[in-house]
């Protein structure tokens, strides 16, 4: 039997919720899903380094939602898909995924979190 070990409940976020890694937007990808204590996202692997991976944004396309510099933690990253091939283009059609965790979040951050998870998500069952 699979145990669950998160603390907090995911939720599935309208399709139009992305999320971006860094103050200058390092990676950039759709969110898959989220919780209180973080989330998930795919991006497609480019050459753009790691820099300044600390900071979160998370934002709704067509949508005046935006939660600017949420702290994080990057807890892992993985390959989601890797093309088959032996030519340049491959790199940049791999997809992986980043899991983050929300560092110590201040009270407003928080309420802009808590509304977005209510107004913006599906409870995932």
């Amino acid at each position: 039997m699979l145990v669950e070990r998160r603390k907090h409940v995911r939720y599935i976020p309208h399709k139009n919720a992305f999320a971006a890694l860094g103050r200058e937007y390092a990676r950039v990808g759709k969110i898959k899903n989220i919780a209180p204590g973080g989330l998930s996202f795919e991006y497609i692997v480019g050459d753009v380094p790691k820099k300044d991976a600390t900071e979160l944004d998370i934002f709704l396309v067509g949508n005046v939602f935006h939660l600017h510099n949420i702290p994080c933690r990057i807890i892992y990253d993985i390959d989601v898909h890797v093309p088959h091939g032996n030519n340049g283009y491959v790199k940049i059609l791999t997809t992986k995924r980043y899991g983050l965790r929300f560092r110590r979040l201040n009270q407003d951050d928080e309420m802009q979190l808590k509304i977005f998870i209510e107004n913006y998500t599906a409870k995932l069952l």
